[in-house]
């Protein structure tokens, strides 16, 4: 089995704290919809969405510390991963 080392968002310039960018790729879904939910959150409820985002930076900073060779990253990744691993049962 291939493994996907998690990278770390945190030290990017284009990034805040990379919380959304983090999230999105570990659950497998585009960024930008939970960067659209925080936005969102923000306008109606700024200090508990601001308490939230500041909680998942440390919940996502902490998982990626104890668990950092985990098998998920992109789904683009996983499906080449799985690609590659069919491959070689086929070839062997």
């Amino acid at each position: 089995m291939t493994t996907v080392r998690k990278t770390s968002y945190f030290n990017r310039p284009d990034t805040m704290l990379g919380v959304c960018q983090a999230i999105g790729d570990d659950m497998g879904i585009n960024p930008n919809w939970i960067r659209l939910a925080f936005a969102a959150g923000f306008f109606f409820f700024p200090w508990q969405s601001a308490l939230a985002y500041v909680g998942l930076w440390g919940l996502s900073a902490l998982l990626r510390k104890v668990w950092p060779d985990e098998v998920a990253s992109t789904p683009a990744e996983i499906r080449a991963a799985q690609n590659n691993d069919s491959e070689m049962k086929l070839a062997a």
